[in-house]
């Protein structure tokens, strides 16, 4: 597994100087950086761990259809260095990607309040997303089935 300054090299962060393991991660081991240009989000999803791990072309997916919801208030994942069109370090063992932290906290219970905002968000992800995704998985379906 990279050290974080190679990561922070990598992503065009800055220079490595805390890092804080959040203790939940359900796929990935994640960490929060702290840099000279900012708090980011690593994420190290596993390429051998069949169970939390995950595939290449999963992670493509997910990260091109959170680049295509980029108005709605979701993590943006960052591109590496030398090459913009690249949202994934590939290290021997996993892969790595980023993206700026946002500020928040784990709720303890779910208030009303709450489930309107979750409400609000999914609408506006449905009416973004609807025509990606059913676009997306038609291509899915024709490769495979």
């Amino acid at each position: 597994m990279p050290q974080y300054q190679e990561i922070a090299d990598a992503f065009g962060l800055g220079i490595a100087r805390t890092v804080t393991h959040f203790p939940k991660g359900l796929r990935t081991f994640n960490s929060k950086l702290l840099t000279s240009q900012g708090i980011f989000v690593i994420k190290i999803y596993s390429k051998t761990d069949t169970f939390h791990g995950i595939d290449f072309e999963s992670l493509k997916w997910e990260i091109s259809l959170l680049n295509h919801i980029k108005k709605l208030p979701v993590p943006r994942y960052l591109p590496l260095k030398h090459n913009p069109n690249s949202f994934v370090l590939d290290s021997d063992d996993c892969y790595i990607t980023a993206y700026a932290y946002i500020k928040g906290k784990q709720p303890t219970r779910i208030t009303v309040s709450m489930a309107k905002q979750l409400g609000f968000f999914l609408r506006n992800f449905h009416k973004i997303s609807w025509h990606w995704v059913k676009r997306k998985f038609e291509i899915f379906r024709l490769k495979f089935f």
